[in-house]
């Protein structure tokens, strides 16, 4: 088979598109890899600050309420009297209690 100068030619710049191509192609899959993964730990991060928000309100409410007294609780335009009932039942029971010390 005889092969002359222009084929080879040819056949190295079909060889050398090819190449371009496929690392090009590598190329876009690893980089769109890459943004992929950091928009996910972005949005990871994200959630995480969440989680912690809510777990420092929560804590703010346990706080507030174990001091047995009325606190406004405010969301946008919302306002809300909580109270803890465990401190109900504590005055029901201290003043069940004296009122016991006091008949004797």
């Amino acid at each position: 088979m005889y092969h002359n100068k222009d084929s080879n030619t040819i056949l190295y710049w079909v060889i050398a598109v090819l190449l371009v191509v496929i690392l090009g192609t590598y190329g876009y899959i690893a980089y769109d890899k890459y943004v992929e993964t950091k928009e996910q730990e972005k949005i990871d991060l994200m959630n995480q600050g969440a989680v912690l928000g809510a777990e420092q309100a929560i804590m703010q409410l346990i706080n507030e309420a174990s001091k047995c007294q009325p606190f406004p609780v405010r969301y946008e335009n919302t306002t809300v009297t909580m109270f803890a009932l465990e401190c109900t039942n504590l005055a029901q029971v201290a003043s069940a209690t004296l009122q016991a010390r006091q008949s004797e």
